[in-house]
């Protein structure tokens, strides 16, 4: 994904396969308060729909959300938003396999996003 400062974006994925990603009411809550507390600083949301098998969040970037990541002094063409969305899917598919017991991906490889 590449991201254009201050550009209204609709990013979304749905589980892998078509599966379910939220299984308890809880799990809405959970995913919710990660993508505005982790995304905050490099986006805002301006709403979202969470549905049983995939989401659907309509953002608008920031400047260092579209900013590239520097490690060791390379670009590495990474953008800081995008790689926080990863890490927030990540984190939170860890999360439900830890929680129903399971592993693997919870999610299909590419989060879109569109504008």
């Amino acid at each position: 994904m590449h991201f254009e400062t201050n550009q209204i974006y609709h990013v979304y994925n749905r589980g892998n396969n078509k599966q379910a990603i939220f299984f308890t009411e809880a799990n809405y809550t959970y995913f919710l308060n990660k993508i505005k507390t982790e995304w905050k600083k490099y986006c805002d949301i301006l709403c979202y729909c969470l549905m049983p098998n995939h989401f659907h969040i309509m953002l608008i970037t920031t400047k260092e959300g579209c900013e590239n990541i520097i490690l060791g002094g390379k670009d590495t063409h990474m953008q800081n938003l995008s790689k926080i969305i990863g890490k927030t899917l990540s984190s939170y598919t860890l999360a439900i396999n830890n929680q129903n017991k399971t592993s693997g991906t919870l999610f299909q490889k590419k989060t879109k996003a569109n504008y």
